[in-house]
């Protein structure tokens, strides 16, 4: 199931979305819960991928295997600004079938937490 993941990102980082065809099924379904949207389809995912604004690049960090779901810990950079993506999937017959990814900006802490001491900087 890893492979699949890899696969996924590789083809996210190369802007190769058609090749996102070899490891989603047809009927995959992609919730994005940040903005309250649901692709239900393959086809729909990669339309928005190739109609998505810029050249983005994929860097996974982190992949943790359990049963059929997978999560992966993605940062998504346009060398400009970044997120970090957390992605949850579900596999079935090697083909990734759902994904929900929640988005988060990827900054500097608050700086009332820096002035406070709370937090320091990794």
């Amino acid at each position: 199931m890893r492979q699949i993941i890899l696969d996924f990102y590789h083809y996210i980082d190369s802007a190769d979305f058609d090749g996102l065809r070899q490891v989603m099924a047809e009927e995959a379904k992609v919730k994005l819960p940040n903005t309250r949207e649901l692709f239900d389809s393959r086809e729909a995912y990669i339309a928005f991928s190739k109609d998505y604004p810029g050249r983005w690049y994929a860097n996974v960090e982190r992949i943790v295997e359990a049963e059929r779901e997978v999560i992966a810990v993605t940062e998504i950079t346009n060398h400009e600004i970044s997120f970090y993506v957390t992605a949850f999937f579900v596999i079935q017959d090697d083909q990734i079938i759902e994904m929900t990814e929640y988005w988060g900006d990827n900054g500097e802490a608050p700086q009332w937490r820096r002035d406070k001491g709370y937090c320091t900087k990794y």
